[in-house]
Formats: C-alpha cells, structure tokens, sequence
C-alpha cells in the first residue's frame, strides 16, 4: 500500500498532501505540516477523532496500546493495560494537553489500599505513555514532565519522605 506524502506547493507557499480525492492544506510550517499529516492519517485509520481536535487522554493510551501490543510481551502490556485502565476510567476523555500532575495525584490518592511501590509503578505507566505519545509526535509536548514518581511524590522531592 502506497501511502500519500506531503508535498510543497511553491505557488501557495504552503504544504499540501492529497488524500483520495481530495487535498488538505496543512500549512506553511513544515514541522506544523508534518504533525498535521500525520493526524490526518491516524483520523483516516479511524485511530483518532476530528483532524485538528486535540487528543484525549484515552485516545493517547489507545494510541500506545496498540504500539505496545506490537512492540512489547503480554505482561508487559497487561501491566501497562491495567493502570492505565484505572487512570482512564477517571480522566480518559480530559484533553491529554490539558493534564496536570495533580490529575494523577489524585488518581493515586483514589486508591487508598496501594502501597508506595503500587503508586511508584503507576506513576511511571501513565508518565512513560506521555513520554512516548510526545517522542512519537502524536502530542507536541508531554504535559506530566514534571511529574515525579517518588514516594509521597511531593514529600519525595522536597526531601521529605
């Protein structure tokens, strides 16, 4: 299968690619442009909702999924499949570009019978999908960054804990 790839239109000073029928513009940036075309194929997959419509925390974890059911063993996605499940559950359909550190806090506060290695684990499944989602291009930046994945989290880094 031979997929469509963008091209510079000089008269328009603009990147275009043409799909079916049809051609998008998608800009006069060429990093803009590429991050365009490649939500514009994902939607043409049927993997993501409107081109141009921010993603939500569980199309991104769709997203990994699906990597990591190619990419990784069984246990290894089931680990990733079963925290992330429980922090979809609470904050699937929030724009992933929106999430904040507190989000998962709070997700972590939720579960009141894991302990300090169970949060340490989850902490580190959501932040690592955020990590890959931006590697990959599908967010342009990870908004859990600055998220920490120790003990207490807070107390951990102040050198509380």
């Amino acid at each position: 299968m031979k997929f469509p790839k963008p091209f510079f239109r000089k008269s328009k000073q603009a990147w275009y690619v043409q799909l079916g029928k049809k051609q998008h513009s998608l800009g006069k940036d060429r990093e803009e442009a590429f991050r365009r075309y490649r939500e514009l194929l994902l939607h043409e997959e049927g993997k993501t909702g409107e081109p141009g419509k921010p993603l939500t925390v569980a199309e991104v974890f769709d997203l990994f999924l699906e990597w990591s059911s190619q990419h990784n063993d069984k246990r290894t996605y089931d680990w990733y499949k079963d925290f992330l499940q429980s922090f979809c559950d609470l904050h699937g359909g929030r724009q992933a570009l929106k999430l904040k550190p507190f989000h998962v806090t709070k997700w972590l506060d939720s579960h009141t019978g894991w302990g300090e290695a169970t949060r340490r684990c989850a902490t580190i499944a959501v932040k690592c999908v955020f990590n890959w989602a931006e590697t990959e291009g599908h967010l342009s930046a990870n908004p859990l960054k600055a998220l920490i994945h120790g003990p207490g989290n807070a107390d951990w880094f102040l050198g509380r804990g």
